[in-house]
């Protein structure tokens, strides 16, 4: 799994390098008129390849386009779209360094944006829908994605895959399957996003990646019975959750499987249960509101631990906090508020797990079952 710093560096890295060219001296602009027949294939032709170029689009242009050489930034002009003419390539593929694509709206595909090797791409305020596949699917390359709306597509509405992303200020709206999807040993950085009514767990980051979700609203994702139904999913990956809200999933808010999770001033709300740790997983809780969801607020399960400070964990439907099989809890100052739980404010389920400083757990309002359960024991 790559460390945290590394990963934090590589996304911060993107920030810097991820300036479009297209101000470089002696950029090169030509206007790409669709309704007079023109075609953006062809004028990527033109002109001086070694040079920056600008392509203002107007109207809806119906093809495939391939960006093959650097420097291209691609300018919609008063609504301008790109429309695949099947279903069979994607609309816009991306294989060079240094394009940038503002304005448009890319319609249907294979993939929306696919983006291949290139590095310090930019996509900004562009609408992508109606792809088969993602909506942009990002293969080894770097790419910031921001002021867009993606929705409505086949499966994620954005996929990494040994890649990094920057992705702020998004709407990430009713897609098949996960509204963003990482795997591989990808990372991103993503705050600001609406990630809402997509088929499948709101964000799933898997496989050796690493996530830091900073102020996002995740709300009703697992729109399709058949997938996962999380808010956030993390497996054999790190996460930092820092801010914003999850809410209102038939599964449970965050959910972690041998992982790394820090969750910290995050408002986790009404979804099917709070958070759960599951074989070994970590987690770090600080300033969290974990109410009113309809399971556990924490489950620690499967030699799962976890840290809790001065978080409220109240009105859920179960038990505030359940250990179980080997588990274990330490609480730490500032004290936690655990009550209003349907069972008990801390419950475990067998003589392994145990739990440090109880004495730090607020049980007001009480518990339905009680405070803490007879079974639990200290380390």
């Amino acid at each position: 799994m790559l460390s945290t710093q590394r990963l934090a560096a590589i996304a911060a890295a993107i920030v810097v390098s991820g300036v479009s060219s297209s101000a470089a001296a002696q950029t090169q602009d030509f206007t790409v008129d669709c309704t007079k027949g023109q075609t953006i294939t062809a004028a990527l032709q033109l002109g001086d390849s070694r040079k920056p170029t600008v392509l203002n689009v107007k109207g809806t242009c119906n093809e495939a386009v391939t960006i093959t050489r650097d420097d291209v930034t691609i300018l919609g002009v008063a609504g301008a779209s790109v429309k695949a003419p099947s279903a069979s390539q994607a609309t816009l593929t991306i294989r060079a360094p240094r394009v940038y694509v503002d304005g448009l709206s890319i319609i249907g595909g294979a993939f929306g944006i696919n983006v291949l090797h290139a590095l310090d791409v930019v996509i900004d305020k562009v609408v992508i829908q109606g792809a088969r596949e993602s909506g942009v699917n990002l293969i080894a390359g770097h790419a910031r994605i921001l002021n867009s709306t993606i929705q409505n597509n086949g499966a994620h509405g954005i996929t990494l895959l040994q890649a990094t992303a920057l992705a702020n200020n998004n709407q990430i709206l009713s897609n098949g399957s996960s509204g963003v999807y990482l795997g591989g040993k990808s990372a991103i950085q993503a705050a600001n996003n609406t990630i809402s009514s997509n088929g499948a767990s709101g964000v799933s980051i898997n496989a050796g990646s690493y996530g830091l979700l900073q102020d996002n609203t995740i709300s009703a994702n697992g729109a399709n019975a058949a997938l996962m139904r999380f808010g956030i999913f993390v497996n054999q990956s790190s996460a930092e959750i820092l801010g914003g809200s999850i809410s209102s999933h038939a599964g449970l808010g965050v959910a972690a499987s041998l992982s790394s999770v820090q969750i910290t001033a995050t408002a986790i709300t009404g979804n099917g249960g709070g958070v759960q740790g599951y074989l070994a997983s970590i987690f770090t809780i600080g300033g969290a509101m974990i109410t009113s969801n309809a399971g556990d607020g924490v489950w620690l399960d499967t030699n799962s631990t976890a840290q809790v400070a001065s978080s409220t964990i109240t009105n859920n439907g179960d038990h505030g906090i359940k250990l179980l099989f080997g588990s274990k809890l330490k609480m730490t100052p500032p004290a936690t508020v655990v009550g209003g739980n349907s069972g008990y404010g801390l419950w475990c389920g067998d003589a392994e797990s145990s739990v440090f400083g109880t004495n730090l757990m607020n049980f007001s309002p009480p518990n339905t079952a009680g405070g803490v359960a007879p079974g639990c024991t200290g380390f």
